[in-house]
């Protein structure tokens, strides 16, 4: 795996410019770590605050087992607390999209229930991305996964996603493949790799790669400082950081961010984020982003001193446990920052079936409750007809059986075709968004 180093002199030199959009000016200065895996950073001036620019890769498909110092959890180190039933998932795309998944599939499984939108597990994030089959770039194989990449066959899609339009292979410098095929990239909706801009040439981003930005001190970067700062391309960095990518996602799937951020963690610079604001976060219920030099993990617990239970984006195997010292190193990579993003009380049930092929033409809805919700509301459309099939229906939650899912069967009779489904819930006398379509098929 190649070190990729940047020598940045000025940015006359390097960028042909003396000013870009925002006040950048001068590049102040250059590291580059030398790990197993890829990873760059830069410092640089935009009006008068200092940024660190941060490019993450991955370690390299097919080289997993010959990687030092992968550590795993000693079956006797005492676990203070920890997260239950965390995904685990291997990388697909880059690191950094595989472990924002990991916490998304997390969020999925545990009251955000319209965060993943497949027909696969009765449409609950899976542990694992082991029930889906592999696939090849033709230089490695990769695991096939939704909530990180949209790939053609995969949860019956048959259009372009985000493995066609983005990759070429590890590392590749190249133009993404929609580019220079001519062909409009796919719609992002569903998988979270588009929104952090990951593997994505028009953003800066190689094959693998995902952009993080920082305050160069100790305090942390809000994603709302994001939205007027600019990095040395002249962008605005709410544009192509990833801790920002995966705010719009939560957004685009319906919910509201009550928080969100980058910083530095403290062993790179006196007060930065620390393991006790971490242990907080595990004790609250919220898996932890953190990002290595050269590899995003994700954090679920703690043990005796300062060690951490991790997902490190390498293992598919959900009961596998793998641990690093916090402030420490994981395969020679260094502890460098955390990207913090916390969603407020869920609000949109998820729709749950009927989906795919039905012969019942009088099929029960079902969706996943949501807590505080009086009412729910659903309509019915058949695809290729404006209007819906009948009067949207409204269900008091009073009505919904015991469990975790609410159901109505309409006496409505459905004529065979191609129909799409969504549902809302009223919160303290408002009607929340509506989810999602659900498709289904009547034969």
């Amino acid at each position: 795996m190649k070190i990729k180093t940047i020598l940045v002199i000025g940015m006359a030199v390097l960028f042909g410019v003396t000013s870009l959009a925002g006040g950048v000016s001068e590049v102040l200065a250059n590291e580059t770590s030398a790990s197993p895996t890829s990873f760059d950073t830069q410092s640089f001036q935009t009006g008068d605050q200092s940024l660190i620019s941060v490019h993450i890769g991955t370690v390299e498909a097919g080289t997993l087992d010959r990687l030092p110092g992968r550590t795993v959890a000693d079956k006797t180190l005492l676990k203070q607390q920890e997260i239950a039933n965390m995904p685990a998932f291997t990388w697909v795309l880059g690191s950094s999209p595989t472990a924002a998944a990991i916490i998304a599939a997390y969020y999925d499984r545990n009251k955000y229930s319209n965060i993943y939108m497949g027909g696969t597990n009765a449409a609950v994030m899976p542990l694992s991305d082991s029930v889906w089959p592999t696939w090849t770039d033709g230089d490695a194989f990769f695991p096939n996964n939704p909530l990180v990449a949209s790939h053609i066959g995969i949860d019956g899609r048959t259009a372009k996603g985000t493995i066609e339009d983005y990759w070429i292979a590890t590392e590749s410098t190249d133009v993404d493949p929609f580019i220079t095929g001519g062909w409009s990239q796919h719609t992002w909706a569903t998988a979270i790799g588009d929104y952090m801009k990951t593997s994505q040439s028009e953003y800066g981003n190689d094959d693998g790669y995902t952009s993080f930005y920082f305050y160069n001190a100790e305090i942390s970067m809000p994603c709302e400082d994001m939205e007027y700062l600019y990095n040395l391309s002249g962008k605005l960095l709410s544009t192509v950081d990833g801790t920002y990518g995966r705010k719009l996602f939560y957004q685009k799937r319906g919910y509201t961010v009550t928080m969100c951020f980058n910083q530095l963690t403290e062993n790179q610079v006196t007060g930065g984020f620390t393991f006790d604001e971490y242990k907080l976060l595990i004790d609250q219920g919220q898996p932890v982003f953190i990002n290595l030099e050269g590899l995003s993990v994700v954090g679920y617990g703690y043990g005796d001193g300062t060690s951490l239970f991790i997902r490190d984006v390498q293992d598919s195997d959900p009961t596998a446990e793998y641990t690093m010292e916090w402030g420490g190193e994981y395969q020679g990579m260094a502890m460098h920052s955390v990207g913090i993003v916390t969603l407020g009380p869920a609000n949109i049930p998820n729709p749950v079936k009927p989906y795919g092929t039905i012969t019942n033409r009088k099929p029960a809805y079902t969706w996943s409750k949501i807590t505080g919700a009086t009412k729910y509301r659903f309509r019915v459309y058949k695809v290729g007809m404006s209007g819906t099939v009948f009067p949207p229906v409204i269900k008091s939650a009073s009505a919904c059986a015991p469990g975790v899912n609410c159901s109505m069967t309409p006496a409505n009779t459905l004529v065979p075709g191609k129909y799409k489904w969504q549902v809302q819930a009223m919160i303290g006398g408002v009607w929340k968004p509506y989810s999602d379509y659900k498709n289904f098929t009547v034969k």
